[in-house]
C-alpha cells in the first residue's frame, strides 16, 4: 500500500474521465447445484407437461481491483448469476453485477484508494450534505466500473459448462463420408459432442399453439447410436425440452 501522501484530490467529473483497467480478479465462492423434481424451483409454463423436472442453481461471488494509469485503485465485490437456470448449459450463461447494487442509502461495497473526492455538488444553490454526496459518489463509482473492462476480465475466471465427448478414444484420423461434427443439447446434463451420421429423423406437423416433437437417430464413428428428442408445448411461453441418450446398439 502506498503512502498516504500519494492521495490526490479531485472532483467526481474529473474522476469519471479517468480510464481504469482490471488488474486483479478473484473468485471467492462458486455455487452450482442440481435440483430434481423440485416444484418450488420451476417456472410457470402454460403447459405443465413440458415443465422440466430438473433445475440448476448457479452463482459465483468474487472480488476485483481496477487501476488507472495515474495510480488510483478501486476495489469492489461482484456477483455472477445465471438468469435462466432451466437447463445445464444456461446455468453457465452468467450476468455479472457489482455486488449489492445501489440501495436507497448508496451502500455498494466499493472502495477507492489514493483519491480524496471533493464535494462540489450543489442542490438549490446549497452544497450537498455528506449523506447525499455519499450516494452520488457511489453512483459515480459504479459508472466508472461499468465503463472499464472488468466484465471481460471476470469472464476469464468463471466456471465453464462441460461437454461430453462421445468420441473420446475413437479413431478420428479418417472420418467416413457422411459423418459430420455434431452437437446435441440436453436440458438436464452436458451437451453431446461427436462425429455422427443421421440415420433417421421424423417430426409431427407444426400447428401454432399445438405441442410438437422432433426425433433423430445418429450413428457415431465407433458404431454406437444417439437418440435425440426435442419437444415443445406450443404455448406462448414455450419451454423446449431437449433430451438424448447414448445406446450401444440399435435394439
Amino acid at each position: 500500500m502506498r503512502a498516504l501522501e500519494d492521495t490526490r484530490k479531485m472532483t467526481l467529473n474529473e474522476l469519471k474521465k479517468i480510464k481504469f483497467s482490471a488488474t486483479r480478479v478473484v473468485v471467492n465462492e462458486s455455487i452450482f447445484k442440481k435440483y430434481e423434481n423440485d416444484r418450488d424451483l420451476m417456472l410457470c409454463d402454460e403447459d405443465e407437461k413440458y415443465d422440466p423436472d430438473v433445475r440448476f442453481y448457479s452463482k459465483v461471488y468474487g472480488h476485483a481491483s481496477l487501476e488507472s494509469e495515474c495510480g488510483l485503485l478501486i476495489e469492489f465485490s461482484w456477483l455472477d448469476i445465471a438468469e435462466d437456470y432451466r437447463t445445464y448449459t444456461s446455468a453457465f450463461d452468467f450476468t455479472i453485477y457489482p455486488y449489492r447494487e445501489l440501495d436507497e442509502y448508496g451502500d455498494t461495497d466499493i472502495e477507492i484508494y489514493y483519491c480524496d473526492i471533493i464535494n462540489d455538488q450543489h442542490v438549490e444553490g446549497e452544497l450537498m450534505d455528506d449523506d447525499e454526496f455519499w450516494c452520488v459518489q457511489n453512483h459515480a463509482l459504479l459508472s466508472v466500473i461499468r465503463n472499464s473492462d472488468w466484465q471481460s476480465a471476470i469472464d476469464k475466471v468463471l466456471p465453464q459448462a462441460e461437454w461430453t465427448d462421445v468420441d473420446d478414444g475413437a479413431d478420428l484420423s479418417q472420418v467416413p463420408p457422411g459423418f459430420e461434427s455434431r452437437c446435441v443439447d440436453r436440458n438436464d446434463d452436458s451437451s453431446l459432442l461427436f462425429y455422427g451420421k443421421i440415420l433417421a429423423e421424423v417430426s409431427n406437423e407444426y400447428w401454432p399453439g399445438a405441442p410438437w416433437k422432433e426425433l433423430r437417430l445418429y450413428r457415431t464413428i465407433d458404431d454406437r447410436y444417439i437418440c435425440e428428442r426435442i419437444r415443445g408445448s406450443g404455448a406462448s411461453f414455450e419451454f423446449i425440452r431437449y433430451s438424448a441418450a447414448i445406446c450401444e446398439n440399435i435394439e
